[in-house]
């Protein structure tokens, strides 16, 4: 949703146009949360599941399906963006994979990772909270050199770095992966002690989220997750989200579906925006902001129907990921979170 309204409403503005594009923007931007509320999923997860270390074939499967689709897509897009311009091609292709395009999550999660093993050693010298203290002040710190400040250099990479780059580095990212990894050490006692102040955190979240807005209006940052007055945000929304759907003993059949088909949806879903947005120029229909609907109804089916047909290939899983979460292990961790609060 928040990349069909910035197809529509643009995606580097700061300043919008007016008060439309100003309230798509902010609910855009509000939405961008769920970059980081992956990032504290995954190291949720990997804390509850892994406490003391990786297993052997950890990377080997991720390796495989996660990170060979990402560098397929790279070329993918490299090859849909630049195919007119051939002497582009390898300068495109070479910033894709460094985290260009839209894929560049990938990168920074198999830096997480790796921080993972690196954040079990570290426990046994300091403290989980000092630890995270210690990462706010460093993911802060760093946000805020690449919110206000600008390129140091005219060279091409380093305003590439300095525009976008910097998202794929694990150290913007780093207090949403250390607080995630405080919850999944004892998840269940977490939430109990949140249920006791999901009143105040409510409210945290309300001032949070006014706080975003008025910083949107004052036009200092870009609609996004990387900016200072993001991780205070988010950090409450997913508490409250954690709240409200560790209740729930089956997953949602719409829920299922997303979660066995959301690689292949994040991976094309540029693509289908993109593909969507210039068939309605050439046929010359004139949606406006209707079209932000039409984009996101009709993306998701695109994707998933496109990864289905991709995977029909013994090779697809490594072109395009692989489709079909594990239905009887979310069933477990669930049943296991609902049997440990009861």
């Amino acid at each position: 949703m928040l990349h069909s309204i910035k197809q529509i409403v643009g995606f580097n503005v700061i300043n919008p146009a007016n008060n439309i594009d100003f309230t798509l923007l902010s609910i855009s931007g509000l939405l961008s949360f769920g970059t980081p509320a992956f990032v504290m999923i995954s190291s949720i997860l990997l804390s509850r599941s892994y406490p003391k270390d990786l297993p052997n074939n950890f990377y080997k499967k991720r390796i495989n399906f996660i990170l060979l689709p990402y560098i397929f897509m790279a070329v993918f897009y490299t090859v849909v963006d630049y195919y007119d311009d051939i002497t582009e091609l390898p300068r495109a292709l070479l910033y894709n994979l460094i985290g260009g395009y839209h894929g560049w999550f990938v990168i920074m999660i198999f830096q997480f990772y790796i921080l993972h093993s690196v954040t079990i050693k570290c426990l046994k010298y300091i403290s989980l909270r000092v630890l995270l203290v210690t990462s706010a002040i460093i993911n802060l710190g760093y946000l805020a050199v690449f919110n206000f400040t600008t390129s140091p250099s005219n060279n091409s990479f380093v305003e590439f770095f300095w525009s976008r780059g910097f998202w794929a580095i694990f150290i913007g990212w780093l207090v949403y992966f250390i607080f995630a990894y405080y919850i999944g050490t004892d998840y269940e006692a977490f939430l109990e002690r949140m249920r006791k102040k999901k009143l105040l955190i409510v409210i945290l979240l309300v001032i949070a989220t006014i706080v975003i807005i008025y910083d949107n209006s004052l036009g200092i940052f870009k609609y996004g997750s990387k900016r200072i007055d993001m991780p205070f945000f988010t950090i409450c929304l997913v508490i409250i989200l954690l709240l409200a759907f560790s209740r729930y003993k089956n997953i949602p059949p719409m829920i299922e579906l997303i979660n066995r088909y959301s690689f292949g949806i994040y991976l094309l879903h540029i693509f289908y925006l993109n593909f969507i947005t210039k068939i309605c120029e050439y046929i010359h229909i004139e949606l406006n902001y209707w079209l932000i609907p039409v984009l996101f109804i009709a993306v998701i089916p695109l994707s998933i129907y496109t990864m289905k047909i991709i995977n029909i290939s013994r090779y697809g899983e490594y072109i395009i990921g692989k489709s079909g979460g594990d239905k009887r292990q979310n069933k477990l961790f669930i049943q296991k979170t609902v049997q440990n609060r009861n």
